[in-house]
């Protein structure tokens, strides 16, 4: 399977044709292989955001809806990869505030890039996250 235009739909944040194009996929019966490739691409995908971020041609809330795309794509994809993909991660990053800083939408932003980097995020701030984020 050719995933390129996964990682362009992505990109561009074509969460409707990218929900139908990922629906497609699935509708085949596809292997476990096959739904990782999907979700690399995804990963590539999400990481243009951030470059396009990082150039100024995207903002903030691009890079929130790309990791609500991935989100969705992985959802989606757990009857066929597992609910187990921690292996698939670049490895674990902490994240916590600084001594009088408030919990603000810089910590978000911030944790939705590494998250998209490929990291798991451990984040003793929220409750939620104490053993580790799996987004």
């Amino acid at each position: 399977m050719e995933f390129k235009g996964i990682t362009n739909l992505m990109a561009d944040l074509e969460e409707e044709k990218l929900m139908v194009c990922v629906d497609e996929i699935l509708s085949l019966d596809p292997s476990r292989e096959e739904g990782l490739g999907v979700i690399e691409a995804c990963r590539r995908g999400t990481e243009k955001v951030g470059t396009l971020f990082e150039a100024g041609e995207y903002f903030a809330g691009d890079l929130l809806l790309a990791g609500q795309l991935f989100k969705e794509v992985k959802k989606r994809l757990e009857p066929v990869v597992g609910s187990k993909m921690d292996d698939l991660k670049s490895g674990a990053i902490a994240l916590g505030p600084v001594y009088g800083d408030g919990q603000g939408d810089g910590n978000e932003i911030f944790r939705h890039l590494v998250e998209m980097a490929g990291f798991i995020v451990i984040n003793p701030c929220y409750k939620d996250s104490l053993q580790h984020s799996t987004n």
